[in-house]
This record gives structure tokens, sequence and C-alpha cells, in this order.
């Protein structure tokens, strides 16, 4: 998706500082476990927890309900959202809770906050789902 292309100034809009947060690829499940969604956005730590894609709030947030540091083989304590592919236990749980095809209308997230420019929001021009279904 070339996220590092895109010219965005999220993490200085954001007063973050940008040599550690990156616009970044990324595939998350999304909160309902029952798909994943690639994204370009924002890096951040993910305390213990696999990493999801939150569409109601446009962000990338830790999935209370699974704990990867309980799977096998665990994921770190803390760890990069741009590398939650590394912990695949967190991609199973996509498949066990999957029950019907998610879509996404990119259009219902322009944020009205005068805080937070749109273009802060995670990049959805090139995003795209990925569904994983039992054959």
């Amino acid at each position: 998706m070339n996220c590092g292309s895109i010219q965005q100034e999220c993490s200085k809009a954001l007063g973050l500082d940008p040599k550690r947060y990156l616009f970044q690829y990324h595939c998350l499940m999304n909160s309902w476990m029952n798909a994943t969604v690639e994204v370009c956005a924002l890096n951040r730590s993910i305390l213990g927890y696999c990493a999801e894609f939150n569409t109601d709030g446009a962000l990338i947030q830790e999935n209370y309900n699974a704990d990867c540091r309980k799977y096998d083989p665990p994921c770190p304590k803390i760890y990069n959202s741009a590398e939650a592919y590394k912990y695949q236990s967190c991609y199973e749980s996509v498949h066990n809770h999957q029950q019907k095809p998610f879509f996404f209308a990119p259009e219902n997230y322009i944020s009205s906050h005068p805080r937070y420019s749109s273009i802060c929001l995670p990049i959805f021009l090139l995003l795209h789902l990925i569904h994983h279904f039992d054959e």
C-alpha cells in the first residue's frame, strides 16, 4: 500500500514525535473479530492484546477480548501495532469468530472535530477487506 509515500502530517498535528510515530501499513482484525482490514495509520504501542482497527472510532487499539499473551506462541507485553502480523494466533481468532462478511464504507469517516483533520484518520482510499472463508 506504500503508506510511507502518503503525504500527511498526522503526528505533528497531534503533537506526537514524528520520528517515533510513523504512518505505516497495518493488517488488523476488526472489533468484532470476524474480518481483517488493511489500513495506513500512525503506529502505536499495543499492550499485550491483539491489535484491532476500531471502525467506529477509526483508530488502532487493543482488543481486550483477545489476550495474546495467553496464546501459543504468545505475543510480547508491548509491541508495535504495525508488527501485529507477527502474532498469527490473533488472526486465527478472526477465523474462529467469522460470522458474515463485513463491509466498510469510508465516506462515513470524515472527522468534524476541530483538533483532528480527516487526513489524520487512517487513510481509507487504499483500504480493503480481506475475508478468510472456509473452503
